[in-house]
């Protein structure tokens, strides 16, 4: 994208396609996505993201995959400011893995941070590592097989923006 959102310039990144791709070992986060709509991740692998590697600690967040857009607030008004955006979000068919969670607890993770919906996470296998969201809504976690992990659900409480969770379904995950 280009520009911030707010800026009538702006130009967002759309109709992004990733597929049949595989992300590996990755320090921090195998993929993050932070200013974006109409994006269809399919048929990935994710494997270790957010590990420590032989040069280098693995530091937060820590995933395999994250949607960061940066949000602030207007320090007099208190009205949300939104310098990035992500919405319209298909995340379907992909594999993550984390092959050794005991060396790396904190590895992997499909992680939700900040969006606006939908936001769908559907027919993923996850292996030693699961979902989670924050600061969404409209997110649909669905039909997923999640093994040795699960799915976290809503905490904006820890970050003082509870009035951003609404609207999400979680349901026919194994």
């Amino acid at each position: 994208s280009i520009y911030h959102y707010f800026d009538p310039r702006h130009i967002r990144s759309k109709d992004i396609i990733l597929k049949n791709n595989k992300f590996f070992r990755a320090r921090r986060t195998n993929l993050v996505i932070v200013n974006a709509e109409q994006v269809f991740i399919e048929y990935n692998e994710f494997v270790d993201g957010g590990i420590d590697t032989r040069n280098s600690t693995g530091i937060a967040p820590s995933s395999n995959f994250n949607i960061e857009p940066v949000r602030g607030r207007n320090q007099d008004t208190g009205e949300l400011i939104e310098y990035e955006r992500v919405s319209h979000i298909y995340m379907r068919n992909n594999k993550q893995i984390v092959t050794d969670k005991n060396a790396n607890p904190r590895a992997g993770g499909f992680q939700l941070s900040h969006g606006i919906g939908p936001i769908i996470v559907e027919d993923n296998e996850m292996i030693n590592t699961g979902v989670s969201f924050t600061t969404v809504d409209g997110v649909i976690i669905r039909n997923n097989t999640i093994t040795n992990s699960g799915i976290s659900a809503g905490r904006a409480s820890n970050i003082n923006r509870t009035d951003f969770v609404f609207g999400n379904e979680i349901y026919g995950n194994t």
